[in-house]
């Protein structure tokens, strides 16, 4: 219908004309004088998409760009919700359930849409979060989880208030010793993770109360990064035991906590370092992968060294930054949201969200491709296809066979679960 082909289209000028850099955004849509030619120094830089995809070429003007890009966020508005776009939230959701097969490992992280408000507090928001670690540090936070680098669920982060009585909510019920891990525990239990799953945390989730709730109320084994949230943790114990240890050095210690077997494991990776602490319940001590150690010798020459790691550790370390890297393609990659300034935060976070379906399309294509053609395919050609197919508004064809990855089900039984399908 004309409806779906506008929006086609303007998502596909919306996509492209980020990608170009140096170049006021309004040039791309007109049409040159009739002595030059598109991509000449005189008129404007080449096209992303190519010298034939100028986007009047498409009946893409300026003025309708202008006025769909101001409204384009309110087809997901609710007026009556103080998070007004809490629609989109949703149906993202729901539309990552359908296309994504779970499989065994599954990783825990946050993401922040960036956002820096200009006229108040919170830039007409509820709430806006501030995590000084991150490279962009003030904007609106969502727990999110993932399955082989593809985004599955995520959580709106509405405030300390409302998170805190959110968290609770049927985990630790009188047991004030492990109300600490509710809020990994409940946040699992939302986001619908089959059980007998593996969930990785960092050590923003980490701690052994969550470890005891994600095992005896969810049924989930857990990998968990321990730092700060280290009570019912041997830290001390651990860290003198291995001082002065050299790289490679390990130490693991196994309780039992309300019927939840859990094992406790401080390891280094350099003799200078301090010890990294992870609790799991469905871990191997075995051998696994070695990780190969860079440093500088006292002649300034460039060495390495194999270190020995437990399998356990080679598991979290694959999987642990997935989410990071997502966050990299969309913010630092795509950066739809550096080309698109605002002082709207729904505009802000609708352009987000469109960021990070592109970065999620990526990560799936490369899931489906070979090794060969995975190596090929960068993150600026697969948006300029994007764009490209949405301005000719092209569908894949009825007996175009959809691409299948499987999911691995057991631990060790992929070396990277692949965990979508395509509808």
């Amino acid at each position: 219908c004309n409806q779906e082909q506008s929006l086609k289209k303007f998502y596909g000028a919306f996509i492209g004309a980020s990608q170009v850099r140096g170049c006021a955004p309004e040039k791309l849509f007109k049409k040159p004088p009739l002595n030059l030619s598109p991509g000449t120094d005189k008129w404007n830089p080449p096209c992303p998409l190519g010298s034939n995809t100028e986007f009047y070429k498409y009946g893409v003007t300026w003025n309708w760009f202008k006025q769909m890009k101001s409204k384009f966020w309110r087809v997901w508005e609710d007026e009556s919700d103080p998070w007004r776009l809490r629609r989109l939230f949703d149906l993202t959701n729901r539309h990552q359930k359908t296309l994504v097969c779970t499989g065994y490992y599954m990783c825990g992280d946050e993401e922040m849409i960036a956002f820096a408000p200009q006229t108040s507090r919170t830039g007409g928001m509820p709430h806006i979060s501030f995590i000084k670690r991150k490279p962009e540090p003030l904007g609106t936070e969502f727990k999110c989880f993932s399955c082989g680098g593809i985004m599955y669920h995520l959580e709106l982060q509405e405030g300390k208030e409302k998170m805190m009585h959110k968290s609770h909510r049927g985990f630790g019920d009188g047991e004030v010793h492990l109300a600490g891990g509710a809020c990994a525990a409940r946040m699992a239990c939302d986001a619908g993770l089959p059980r007998g799953s593996c969930v990785i945390f960092d050590a923003g989730f980490g701690s052994v109360p969550a470890a005891v709730h994600l095992a005896r109320d969810c049924g989930y084994g857990c990998i968990l990064n321990v730092k700060t949230a280290s009570r019912m943790f041997p830290k001390e114990w651990m860290k003198e035991h291995l001082k002065g240890k050299s790289g490679g050095a390990c130490v693991a210690l196994t309780a039992t906590i309300r019927t939840v077997e859990l094992m406790a494991i401080a390891y280094k990776y350099s003799k200078s370092k301090s010890p990294a602490f992870f609790v799991t319940t469905c871990g191997s001590m075995a051998s696994g992968r070695p990780h190969l150690v860079h440093y500088m010798d006292q002649t300034g020459s460039k060495c390495s060294k194999i270190v020995w790691r437990p399998k356990v550790l080679v598991e979290y370390f694959d999987r642990a930054g997935e989410i990071d890297t997502i966050n990299h393609l969309r913010q630092g990659i795509i950066a739809l949201e550096k080309r698109w300034i605002t002082t709207c935060p729904w505009f802000r976070l609708a352009t987000g969200f469109v960021g990070r379906m592109l970065a999620t399309a990526y990560r799936i294509r490369q899931a489906v491709l070979e090794k060969p053609q995975r190596d090929k395919l960068t993150v600026s050609a697969f948006v300029d296809a994007v764009a490209q197919d949405l301005l000719s508004c092209t569908e894949p064809a009825a007996d175009e066979p959809m691409p299948v990855a499987a999911a691995a089900t057991q631990p060790g039984q992929r070396e990277c679960c692949l965990p979508v399908v395509f509808s």
